[in-house]
């Protein structure tokens, strides 16, 4: 199994009983997206307040709670304006890269057919000679 154990899985064997374990992943990367920022705490301004906001946000992966809605402030409960704080507010790396299971050869490699020791065909004129390989 190697060094990962029972962490050590195909794309098949991935299920929700490995969320927060580190796991070996074997598989075949079909197609990678570019890495983007994921908004993991925001920070607002209420100029007119001259105060604060700050919100948290937790998706199915995060393993520190509950998920959170995704809905992002723009205005306080008054109605008045927010400025979103760019600089304050904390982001996450989020990359999504499906894989597919491993193909297996179909035969170990003392089985596989051995390639043929001439390739050019007799010319025409000779009878077929059959000899053993």
């Amino acid at each position: 199994m190697g060094s990962f154990g029972a962490a050590q899985v195909s794309p098949r064997g991935l299920s929700a009983r490995f969320i927060t374990n580190l796991v070996c992943l074997e598989g075949i990367v079909t197609r990678c997206a570019a890495v983007r920022p994921k908004v993991a705490r925001s920070v607002h301004f209420n100029p007119a307040d001259k105060e604060f906001l700050a919100r948290e946000y937790r998706d199915a992966t995060d393993p520190y709670g509950l998920p959170t809605g995704s809905v992002y402030p723009t205005k306080t409960d008054d109605g008045k304006p927010l400025q979103t704080e760019f600089g304050l507010s904390t982001y996450r790396d989020h990359q999504v890269s499906p894989r597919r299971a491993a193909q297996r050869p179909a035969a170990p490699a003392a089985q596989l057919a051995r390639p043929r020791r001439h390739t050019r065909a007799p010319p025409s004129c000779c009878p077929p000679v059959f000899r053993r390989l």
